[in-house]
């Protein structure tokens, strides 16, 4: 079980990922009605804070970083905004992490993802593989009945899941050793999904240390509900051997068999 300690509104999980690398948990700002650059210049302010509160941890305490915000983080497609990246960037240490839930378009189509980023820079963007029905998108079957779209999503995006082409290689790396291997919500949760994107990091990750890293919309669901998130899990953990990163919206969690 990792170790946790305060700062600012974050939480930092010590040396339970990798030994020498801090998960510090970056919860959501509030936005409102912000548009996409206000809400940028936030977030830059909340990170800049969280960097600047690591910088006055004793030097024994000062590890490198990957600072960690769940689905939906930052709700436009951050592609758009390469100015945000770039500006993120410089409130960041050189050897940071920053990875995100956020929206990103792909040839005119919009996708929930987890997007990382160093040094000013996008290094890797994964993408959603699946899409709940009736909230993120309509059944292929029923889209065509404009009537049912409007009880449903019509003043929505309809969030499409990947296709088969855009899962290549789907982790994360770090220093050659260790693995990342990412969800996003309910690709989690739903075992075709789940098992089938799993399997498939482990072709990658068989020489790696390897964890997966869930990144959670859970601000919508009753107390209940989120527990039963956690458990399941705690449960895919046990089940794989694999350790999962818990990313909400309230809570960074590092859960291990």
């Amino acid at each position: 079980m990792t170790r946790a300690y305060s700062l600012g509104s974050a939480t930092i999980g010590r040396g339970a990922l990798y030994g020498d690398i801090d998960l510090v948990h970056v919860k959501p700002v509030p936005h409102g009605s912000c548009d996409a650059c206000a809400l940028g210049q936030r977030i830059f302010y909340h990170i800049s804070a969280l960097q600047e509160g690591r910088r006055q941890l004793p030097v024994g305490r000062r590890q490198p970083c990957m600072l960690v915000a769940p689905e939906s983080f930052y709700p436009f497609c951050i592609t758009r905004y390469p100015e945000l990246v770039e500006l993120w960037g410089g409130a960041l240490d050189d050897e940071a992490l920053l990875v995100i839930g956020a929206h990103v378009v792909q040839e005119d189509k919009q996708y929930q993802a987890a997007v990382v980023m160093q040094k000013g820079l996008i290094n890797k963007v994964y993408v959603k593989h699946h899409a709940v029905s009736f909230v993120e998108a309509l059944p292929p079957r029923l889209q065509k009945y404009a009537w049912i779209a409007s009880w449903f999503v019509s003043d929505k995006v309809q969030w499409l899941h990947a296709g088969k082409g855009l899962l290549k290689e789907p982790g994360i790396v770090l220093d050659g050793d260790h693995y990342i291997m990412p969800f996003i919500c309910s690709e989690f949760f739903f075992k075709c999904n789940s098992f089938k994107v799993w399997r498939h990091g482990m072709n990658f990750a068989h020489d790696k240390k390897m964890c997966m890293m869930v990144l959670i919309n859970d601000s919508w669901f009753c107390g209940y509900f989120k527990e039963l998130l956690r458990r399941y899990a705690q449960f895919m953990a046990l089940f794989t051997g694999v350790p999962v990163v818990y990313v909400g919206h309230t809570k960074l969690m590092w859960l291990a068999s």
